[in-house]
């Protein structure tokens, strides 16, 4: 079978109807984190590390046009570099944190970051932060004067819900449980 192919501005396009099967498979995870973000669930982190991964495999499969690339440091982060994104992480915990922003932080392209920060860690940025917010929950309900609702605006989860939920994934536990073992 002969597929139609149109390049415009170096870009190639291929004729109605073909999907790469990689493009598929970041296109179904994108649509699950629209249809959770309309039940008021969504991990704005996770959502921002698909985009940049979307994108990149778009420019990157279809562009017609050589590019150079750079040799990719292996090794992840330095030990500095890692440093200094950790400590942005840990005081801006309680907002919206983005791929770019930490980027910035570490002096890389939100691409690279992405990469050198999961080869560094063994996770990717969002699954970190995503991990690090139930801990700081876990220490604001240590102080009993705050309610859970309260403490889940304050660890950036949209909900309490969804925080009670990433605790139950996480440890098996809920806040209120944890609440109650700090009182004891």
């Amino acid at each position: 079978m002969q597929t139609c192919q149109w390049a415009v501005s170096g870009i190639l396009l291929l004729s109605a109807g073909h999907i790469g099967t990689d493009a598929m498979e970041l296109a179904t995870l994108l649509e699950s984190e629209f249809q959770g973000a309309h039940k008021g669930l969504v991990n704005e982190l996770y959502l921002d590390s698909l985009l940049t991964v979307f994108s990149t495999y778009l420019v990157g499969r279809y562009n017609n046009t050589p590019v150079t690339r750079p040799k990719p440091q292996l090794g992840g982060l330095s030990a500095s570099t890692l440093r200094r994104v950790e400590d942005f992480i840990h005081a801006n915990l309680a907002r919206k944190l983005s791929i770019a922003e930490m980027a910035t932080v570490a002096g890389f392209s939100p691409t690279h970051f992405a990469r050198a920060f999961r080869e560094a860690t063994g996770r990717p940025p969002h699954q970190y932060v995503t991990l690090l917010r139930p801990r700081l929950a876990e220490e604001l309900a240590k102080n009993s004067s705050l309610i859970l609702g309260e403490i889940a605006v304050k660890t950036d989860f949209a909900t309490h819900s969804q925080m009670t939920a990433t605790m139950q994934q996480c440890w098996g536990t809920t806040p209120t449980e944890r609440r109650r073992d700090f009182a004891k």
